[in-house]
């Protein structure tokens, strides 16, 4: 028989065997900030392992110097997370925090923008789809390498 298991916190990865009775409430901090999880795990090509995509919840830049487009008091970032594939799932990588460029300025990004799906479209190329300040919607595709490589570069 097979074991069906789910990802119930990103950070530290948290994977659990599902059973009838399995709820789980968790919260885990990374760099200094509460990670939540975006998406079911998606099976990288060629035993790469396992991508997750969390978010976490910022305080706007006083400064002025983050990029972003709206004057609120929360901006969302985001983050790729490789793990393996099996047991104990261990996080391989973990990328730097990102935001998704708005549409009408790429050196800005939304404050409120939600990955909601990632979906491998070829063994080389992802598709994500996001919500933009809980008002549009948008897909944008990137090269698999270069989410792996820019992954790579975090923790």
């Amino acid at each position: 028989s097979k074991t069906m298991h789910a990802v119930v916190w990103p950070l530290p990865l948290m994977v659990a065997e599902l059973t009838p009775d399995a709820l789980l409430e968790v919260s885990e901090i990374h760099d200094g900030h509460v990670l939540y999880n975006n998406i079911n795990p998606i099976r990288l090509p060629n035993g790469q392992g396992m991508l997750l995509i969390g978010h976490s919840h910022h305080d706007k830049d006083p400064t002025g110097a983050e990029p972003f487009s709206v004057e609120s008091t929360t901006k969302y970032k985001h983050n790729f997370i490789v793990f393996d594939d099996k047991a104990p799932f261990e996080v391989k990588h973990i990328s730097p925090a990102f935001c998704l460029p708005a549409a009408g300025d790429n050196g800005k990004c939304e404050l409120v923008q939600f990955i909601m799906s990632a979906t491998m479209i070829s063994d080389d190329e992802l598709a994500l789809a996001y919500g933009i300040n809980d008002c549009e919607a948008a897909v944008v595709t990137l090269p698999l390498k270069a989410v792996l490589d820019f992954t790579k570069q975090g923790a």
